[in-house]
């Protein structure tokens, strides 16, 4: 344990964001959105002076490629929200003959209503299913921990699979 923290990181890489709307006469309108990160490097160093080693798409480090595209369609009261997020895979070096650790991409739908016309002050009531289709996180060979995992890793998904919740919101 040093006392102070005198490592260094480079990291160089791609964040990207598209948003387009589609507004129809009689069909509402549509949205699509996609945003990620595409990293190119990502080295460390101990200290200052010492060689940089790269870490780039290893477990516990920051991964190659992640993204999210989100489909939206609002029409009147109703409005409906579809979005996959993708991780993709990478490498468990943790254990003694490394793992190849497969991409994860879950997918959520969102269905809210709009019960009151003020604008200014709504009256919402969504439903929500995450995970919809229950995919399973990639096995990663990792002993359970005080942090979670065994069997999965939780830095990059989620164990829990598929979920619903309900919500009630007014604004004052």
């Amino acid at each position: 344990g040093r006392s102070q923290n005198l490592g260094r990181s480079v990291t160089r890489g791609l964040d990207f964001q598209a948003t387009y709307s589609i507004p129809t006469e009689n069909a509402g309108t549509f949205g699509i959105n996609l945003s990620g990160t595409y990293l190119l490097s990502y080295k460390t160093m101990q200290t200052p002076t010492a060689p940089r080693i790269s870490q780039l798409n290893q477990i516990f480090q920051p991964l190659r490629f992640k993204a999210r595209a989100a489909l939206n369609w609002d029409m009147g009261p109703v409005n409906v929200l579809a979005r996959a997020t993708h991780v993709g895979g990478y490498l468990n070096n943790a254990i003694p003959t490394a793992q190849k650790v497969k991409s994860y991409t879950p997918i959520d739908l969102n269905v809210t209503f709009r019960i009151d016309e003020d604008e200014a002050k709504p009256f919402t009531i969504g439903f929500e299913a995450r995970n919809i289709f229950d995919t399973d996180p990639p096995y990663v060979n990792l002993a359970p921990s005080s942090n979670g995992s065994g069997g999965y890793d939780a830095t990059a998904s989620d164990p829990i699979g598929r979920q619903f919740a309900v919500s009630v919101r007014k604004a004052f």
